[in-house]
């Protein structure tokens, strides 16, 4: 069985930053938020403004259902940090 890898990649595009919705509890620590889609548990990560607003939702939700304080973090400094190769 091959995995489901979405759709094909954009041409030309380059991943130069990444948003990360993160969960903060009362002693500061923190966590990736992540929701429950079918069996499967989505991260709330974005590389892209249009993926960014749809997790937004997801994220808006998780804080109504929960009362969770969310903060969205943006990652710009890229390092390749290894190659996975078939």
């Amino acid at each position: 069985m091959s995995p489901d890898i979405g759709p094909p990649m954009d041409p030309g595009k380059r991943i130069s930053e990444v948003w990360v919705f993160i969960a903060k509890d009362e002693a500061g620590d923190e966590g990736d938020v992540a929701v429950r889609l079918g069996e499967t548990m989505l991260p709330l990560v974005a590389s892209d403004r249009k993926r960014l607003e749809l997790m937004r939702e997801y994220a808006q939700r998780v804080i109504r259902e929960t009362g969770t304080k969310i903060v969205l973090r943006r990652f710009v400094l890229t390092e390749d940090h290894e190659w996975l190769t078939p």
